[in-house]
């Protein structure tokens, strides 16, 4: 039984567009009284439809107040799937304040992050950020931290969410992290 239920509500979020309209088709029809147009000689579905359409028929207030309601609760789940926020490497450029935790020591510094996901200390370039990811549904960036100096092959994988648009916190390997934009 729940298994049917589960089904049935599965198809009718697969077809909320159809049923949505079948709705609107069936308030319309039935806000209309018989008696303001001879929809008795109409037989069909189809011959009442073409007859609304072409009398001019005043319908009830409450009907335009349901429409406007199914309106716009579809389209508002159809902006909530198609119109995510998406964010690229350029969302950390800027200054920030870099401060994490090793051993229960607190160590901070400050850094650049320049276009293009270039990591700066003091003016010199240190770090590339490379494979950049954002999801969306759990506002978390992932990157990795990778040296450019001569001799420096470390890389450092960083899962951070997103606080706000100035904090930033999560981990990096195996200690947590914290990233404040600084003006």
């Amino acid at each position: 039984m729940i298994k049917k239920l589960n089904r049935i509500i599965q198809w009718c979020d697969h077809h909320a567009g159809f049923l949505t309209f079948l709705t609107f088709l069936l308030m319309i029809i039935l806000a209309i009284p018989y008696n303001s147009i001879n929809l008795g000689f109409a037989t069909t579905w189809l011959d009442k439809i073409y007859v609304l359409l072409i009398y001019k028929v005043k319908i009830p207030l409450f009907t335009f107040i349901l429409l406007a309601l199914i309106i716009f609760l579809y389209f508002k789940k159809i902006r909530k799937r198609y119109n995510k926020t998406t964010i690229d490497i350029e969302f950390l450029t800027g200054h920030w304040k870099n401060e994490w935790t090793v051993d229960g020591v607190t160590h901070s510094e400050n850094c650049e992050i320049k276009p293009g996901g270039k990591y700066f200390l003091m003016n010199k370039h240190y770090f590339d950020l490379l494979n950049f990811n954002y999801n969306s549904k759990t506002n978390i960036i992932t990157f990795t931290k990778s040296g450019v100096q001569p001799g420096d092959s470390r890389t450092a994988k960083n899962i951070l969410k997103i606080i706000n648009n100035d904090v930033i916190k999560g981990s990096e390997e195996n200690h947590e992290i914290k990233y404040t934009r600084e003006f």
